[in-house]
């Protein structure tokens, strides 16, 4: 239960530093290029990773919810995917899914990335916070 609480301490530390990006046409949105390495000293805690088949605790677990999140609206958008890699395995069940497993975006800094790049006319602007501890990304 330790590595939930975590989490929403990581989720507001990541959010942070992507509340209020602008992607420019032709410009390339890279999660791990914004957000960077999670560190203690960044103030980020263990939570929750899903690494190579089995979750366990890592500094910055749990931060993919956000990548997950601006991934389900990229693939919903005239935006273009340029990497994306989905989790290794699904620790949760099928019961009450809202989202069909694979449509994730797993990242892990200097390994694996989410990125998207912009190749529309117009900019977009990506507002991401937790009010009451919900995430919240548009």
């Amino acid at each position: 239960m330790q590595l939930q609480i975590n989490k929403v301490t990581n989720l507001k530390i990541a959010a942070k530093q992507i509340n209020g990006v602008l992607i420019q046409p032709g410009e390339t949105f890279s999660f791990c290029r914004l957000v960077g390495q999670p560190t203690q000293k960044k103030g980020y805690l263990p939570g929750m990773e899903l690494s190579f088949g089995e979750a366990r605790a890592g500094i910055g677990g749990g931060i993919c919810q956000i990548s997950n999140l601006i991934h389900w609206l990229v693939i919903h958008s005239p935006l273009t995917v340029t990497e994306r890699y989905h989790h290794s395995f699904d620790p949760f069940p099928d019961d009450g899914r809202v989202l069909p497993f694979g449509s994730g975006a797993t990242v892990f800094y200097n390994y694996r990335d989410y990125q998207f790049t912009n190749n529309t006319p117009i900019r977009f602007r990506l507002i991401s916070g937790l009010p009451k501890n919900v995430l919240k990304v548009n």
